[in-house]
């Protein structure tokens, strides 16, 4: 059984098609790398067979594409420093079981802008961000 981390930092990147996930990681030298992913909020990094990096909150912009691709690339980085870059073949999966809790994130997100900017300052962002009138 692989040790679970889960990831509270990563970035998730698109250079000519190819996607990738950055994060913070100072680790051992990788063998072997396998994205499990089924197109909602958590993908799973198996790194060496022996550590599970989870990422949550995926945002949904990006999902098919991380489903959709055949492999990502990885890029581990301490600091402004680049340690390791990697693919990890995509596995596709039915189900990874964990909540989607970034509708709970942008919604706690909203209320704060709420307290401090008040119901208009809430409408502004959503026209200006989301074309919401």
């Amino acid at each position: 059984m692989a040790e679970k981390i889960l990831v509270d930092e990563f970035e998730i990147l698109e250079n000519s098609g190819v996607m990738g996930i950055s994060f913070p990681l100072k680790e051992e030298p990788i063998d072997t790398a396998e994205f499990i992913y089924d197109g909602r909020n958590c993908g799973i990094l198996l790194r060496n067979d022996k550590k599970a990096y989870i990422f949550t909150n995926i945002i949904p912009d990006v999902r098919e594409k991380l489903l959709n691709a055949p492999e990502i690339m990885f890029i581990e980085t301490e600091g402004e420093n680049i340690l390791s870059s990697y693919m990890a073949v995509v596995t596709k999966v039915s189900e990874i079981p964990a909540d989607d809790t970034l509708p709970d994130s942008l919604k706690d997100m909203l209320e704060d802008i709420k307290s401090i900017y008040g119901e208009e300052g809430v409408k502004v962002l959503a026209e200006k961000l989301w074309d919401i009138h």
